[in-house]
């Protein structure tokens, strides 16, 4: 698959579903944990597709180039809410705890239950 066709994939997985994730090594993942905050978030209005495109090959590149994700297994992140979608570099846990606690420390609101296919939001009193 070529990157305007997984562009397309994520446009149109999102706009469906709700959400998408795309993998950095083109697997499918049916266990485990989503993470995301390992980059900045990004925004764009639900239908405006041609800015999604340039945010999506932005976070394509951040992927491509980025030597420091050697050791973890990211993917480009996406949901919608508002009418907006939101982009991200996400990553994969296997551990629910740790999948927490990544998600305390970098401030983010929820993580993804890939099995349960739920988000799980971290009550303010988390102070992992």
């Amino acid at each position: 698959m070529n990157r305007l066709e997984m562009c397309r994939l994520a446009y149109g997985s999102t706009m469906m579903d709700g959400g998408y994730t795309l993998w950095q090594d083109g697997k499918k993942r049916r266990k485990g944990f989503v993470v995301g905050g390992v980059e900045h978030e990004s925004v764009c209005d639900k239908h405006d597709f041609d800015y999604f495109g340039k945010l999506y090959e932005d976070y394509s590149d951040i992927i491509r180039t980025g030597i420091h994700y050697f050791d973890r297994v990211v993917g480009i992140g996406t949901w919608r809410s508002d009418g907006q979608i939101y982009l991200d570099i996400v990553e994969h846990c296997e551990d629910e705890d740790v999948a927490r606690s990544k998600c305390v420390k970098r401030g983010e609101l929820a993580y993804y239950d890939i099995e349960n296919d739920k988000s799980v939001y971290i009550e303010k009193t988390d102070k992992t």
